[in-house]
């Protein structure tokens, strides 16, 4: 699935496991969000329809953006 693939880069993004292992939740969620957003924009092309849906939709892109922030930063945390 298309999420799992983001998800997979960002934990194997050794960068971001260090500004979650550094930061609490509130600080990463600004490196993060930098991180997401970059993400879905490398995979346009490919990805058209699922990328407008996120740019377009904001109560869509908060959802996602929530999710994954959680998922990820729990994640590195758990790695220490």
């Amino acid at each position: 699935m298309l999420f799992d693939q983001y998800e997979q880069e960002w934990m194997a993004d050794d960068v971001l496991a260090a500004q979650a292992r550094n930061n609490d939740l509130a600080n990463f969620r600004l490196v993060f969000n930098r991180r997401f957003m970059d993400t879905i924009v490398k995979r346009m092309d490919s990805n058209e329809a699922i990328f407008k849906t996120i740019l377009d939709d904001s109560e869509c892109r908060a959802v996602l953006f929530e999710h994954y922030l959680d998922r990820v930063f729990r994640s590195f945390g758990e790695t220490q």
